[in-house]
């Protein structure tokens, strides 16, 4: 797969204290919100006892990891 411009990454880069600080004093968005809720009530009903759980996060522990964290590779 090639990467374009337009689909590549922002460059990582090390935010100043002020900027951090700014980004999680931020509210969470409605849409955030939503989208996490979602995301928890699909697991929830996925996996719904904690012994389904910890099988599930055991089982993708063992995986080794497809690609390098931060997409490079």
């Amino acid at each position: 797969m090639t990467t374009t411009a337009s689909t590549a990454p922002p460059p990582e880069r090390v935010l100043s204290v002020e900027e951090w600080e700014a980004y999680r004093g931020a509210p969470m968005s409605e849409r955030e919100r939503e989208e996490i809720e979602s995301l928890y009530d699909w697991f929830t009903r996925r996996y719904p006892t904690p012994l389904e759980r910890l099988r599930y996060i055991r089982r993708v522990m063992k995986r080794p990891l497809s690609r390098p964290i931060g997409g490079g590779g």
